[in-house]
């Protein structure tokens, strides 16, 4: 069975995807209608021809942009892994902190941000008798 915070997390990437995907839809069709001058006058067999040739096109695009982005994040990944791990390393030796400080911290940071947005019992109960008052 799924927690109540799990699931309003999952519902929420739900959503964000949705929407992800509906604005690259709509790029998609905004850029589509540049062939609408072109086909208006076609037969239908013309229209469908150059509707397919275009997303034919327009997937080679995203491919070929999507393989130099998935490059260029695997080497700066390389960069990071090799050249920024000796300067972390050299600054936990500096600042005198190990890898405990940094679980504590990893830990504290997730807490903080799980509970942002909520207020504190106690403040809420201190908001309320003032106001009360």
């Amino acid at each position: 069975m799924i927690q109540s915070g799990k699931l309003s997390n999952i519902t929420q990437t739900s959503l964000k995807a949705w929407d992800k995907d509906l604005e690259t839809l709509g790029h998609v069709f905004s850029a589509s209608n540049q062939l609408a001058s072109i086909t208006c006058y076609m037969s239908k067999y013309c229209q469908q021809v150059f509707i397919n040739l275009y997303f034919h096109q327009w997937d080679d695009e995203k491919y070929e942009n999507l393989g130099n982005m998935l490059y260029n994040n695997y080497t700066q990944a390389l960069k990071i892994i090799n050249v920024d791990a000796s300067k972390l390393d050299y600054a936990k030796k500096e600042l005198k902190i190990n890898e405990g400080a940094l679980k504590t911290w990893h830990h504290e940071q997730k807490v903080y941000f799980s509970t942002l947005g909520q207020e504190p019992e106690q403040h809420v109960l201190k908001i309320a008798y003032v106001e009360h008052l």
